[in-house]
């Protein structure tokens, strides 16, 4: 690691950014899914302690047969039963489709897993996360919010908290947009009833929770265009200050072929613009702008994908090692999806 790299103090707490810390004691990790954030994960983890990904859980058996050839110090399973009570498993990571990740997560935790990484969203509704965080209480768990682990998105947060702490707010605008479902869909390849505010709109409301507390929602409404569920998502919330906030999910936007998320907060004296690519504060005259290399000088020790991911990895791994609570834990968590659930229930078609 360089030490031009002047972005440290916006990593989260507890946090170790030398690549020694992760390889100094053994690691056995399962990773439950191996599709694109199963293997996205156990490529991470192992670049960050070669060999800590032990076990993989597939029901494909074109994976587990394919795994078992090329991954020779891999085992490979059809389903996690044998992998339950197993007390030399320091963590499970869940990277199967939403709608397991609750019996998943459940039976793991009821047998007594010590860490446990669930990938967003955590599960369909508050009622299910609820349960999750109860049974979590003895573990370090983590949900998958990989947004809230952005240096960009990180110093907003700081900035918010310092120089704007007392600044009048007038609007707060966000959006987070894809093209990967622009045309129409297969009904099988869509079997839960929530659409793309659970499955991207969860990112925005992540954060803007994180900046501002709790959300009240004022309307809501959605569009149902090629899924069979909400495709694109407006809403209308409130901070506990009264300031308006405006959001929108959208994944069929063909213009848009890598996700993107953006958070505009207007004031008096102020325009703070956030995105995944980079940060813009106009104030008092002066206008401070970075972009996305600046951040990751030198940093993280490893990279794939987005740094973002490795991160959240390495919060977790710290967190896991030192036995303490995660940024983004399911006791968090159950406060995000209950704003979810409410949205959802507020919705009308549009």
């Amino acid at each position: 690691m360089r030490s031009e790299n002047h972005f440290f103090n916006l990593l989260p707490e507890p946090i170790k950014t030398d690549l020694s810390y992760y390889q100094e004691e053994p690691l056995n990790i399962a990773v439950i899914g191996f599709g694109k954030m199963g293997i996205a994960h156990a490529t991470i983890l192992n670049l960050l302690h070669k060999g800590a990904v032990k076990h993989i859980v597939d029901r494909s058996d074109l994976i587990r047969i394919g795994g078992t050839i090329l991954l020779k110090k891999i085992n490979f399973w059809k389903d996690a039963v044998k992998l339950l009570n197993r007390t030399d498993i320091d963590a499970f990571y869940v990277t199967t489709p939403t709608q397991s990740h609750f019996p998943i997560s459940k039976e793991l935790l009821e047998s007594g897993a010590r860490g446990i990484f669930i990938e967003k969203p955590p599960t369909i509704n508050s009622y299910e996360t609820e349960i999750l965080a109860e049974l979590a209480k003895k573990s370090v768990d983590m949900v998958g919010l990989m947004r809230r682990y952005s240096l960009t998105f990180r110093e907003a947060k700081k900035w918010l908290d310092t120089a704007l702490k007392n600044k009048h707010i007038n609007s707060i605008k966000a959006y987070i947009k894809y093209g990967s479902i622009s045309t129409v869909t297969k009904p099988k390849r869509r079997k839960i009833t929530r659409g793309v505010l659970l499955d991207m709109g969860i990112y925005l409301l992540d954060l803007l929770v994180w900046y501002f507390g709790d959300l009240q929602v004022v309307n809501a409404k959605y569009r149902s265009l090629n899924s069979g569920t909400d495709d694109i998502f407006y809403a209308e919330l409130a901070t506990s200050k009264g300031h308006p906030v405006y959001i929108e999910a959208d994944w069929t936007d063909p213009n848009y072929r890598f996700p993107e998320a953006k958070i505009e907060i207007k004031g008096d004296d102020f325009l703070l613009e956030v995105s995944d690519d980079s940060l813009i504060l106009k104030l008092e005259g002066e206008t401070w702008k970075r972009r996305k290399p600046e951040y990751y000088a030198g940093f993280p020790p490893v990279n794939l994908a987005y740094p973002e991911y490795v991160i959240e990895n390495m919060h977790f791994l710290t967190c896991l090692r030192m036995q303490t609570k995660t940024e983004t834990s399911l006791i968090y968590a159950v406060k995000l999806m209950q704003t979810i659930d409410q949205l959802y229930e507020t919705a009308q078609p549009w």
